[in-house]
Formats: C-alpha cells, structure tokens, sequence
C-alpha cells in the first residue's frame, strides 16, 4: 500500500546536486479521480530550479522517485 503525502509533511529533494533542498508540503491539490496532482511546498531558503512555483511537484513522482524525493511524517 503507498501511503498518501499530506500537508505539514516534510519534503528533501536531492537531484543531481549535493545541496539537499528542504521544505514543507504547504497544499495538495487532488484531480477529479481524487489522485494528489499538485504538491505545492513551502521550501527553506531557495527552491530547486525544477520546481513550479505555478504547478508545484506532481505527487506521483514525489511517491515513485525515492531516489529523488525523500519524506518524512510528524
């Protein structure tokens, strides 16, 4: 079972780079099959270059690429 992302969540974003980016997930939008679509996050200091300040992070990939995107629940 993959375990859905939530608001408050947070976000450690290393691609390919060895400067880890570090946020908060700050709001999820979902599409209408209820799937987390836009994962917008509240980042500490600068934002990744790849980040959409207008889409934010589509949530399948924050889910699918462990490699990338690591996550951490309170």
């Amino acid at each position: 079972m993959i375990r859905r992302l939530a608001v408050g969540e947070m976000i450690t974003y290393m691609y390919k780079t060895d400067h880890p980016f570090v946020g908060i997930i700050s709001k999820i939008d979902t599409n209408m099959y209820g799937h987390q679509h836009n994962v917008f996050i509240h980042w500490q200091g600068e934002s990744p270059e790849t980040y959409n300040v207008k889409y934010g992070f589509a949530g399948a990939n924050i889910i699918n690429h462990r490699d990338t995107f690591s996550r951490e629940s309170h």
